[in-house]
């Protein structure tokens, strides 16, 4: 395992784990783009993290906002979370 991991980061520069968790919050947040109703805690648990704030910690670092605040900005004005 640990030779994988070394050839993972001499040929594509980053951790696998790093790459992962990328995918990860990309995932996510390709969720919130396309429209869908989001409830972060079982976003989490289907991606992986251990919690809600793990998952929230990372895309907050990553995507520079919380995922609340993340999810209420790609909507368009006017409309409820509910809808």
């Amino acid at each position: 395992m640990r030779t994988l991991q070394r050839l993972f980061a001499e040929y594509a520069g980053i951790s696998p784990a790093w790459m992962l968790r990328r995918l990860r919050l990309i995932e996510a947040a390709e969720r919130v783009a396309r429209g869908e109703e989001v409830r972060w805690a079982e976003v989490a648990a289907e991606l992986g993290y251990s919690d809600q704030a793990h998952l929230s910690r990372d895309f907050t670092a990553a995507i520079g906002s919380t995922p609340t605040a993340y999810a209420a900005a790609q909507r368009p004005t006017g409309t409820s979370p509910l809808t």
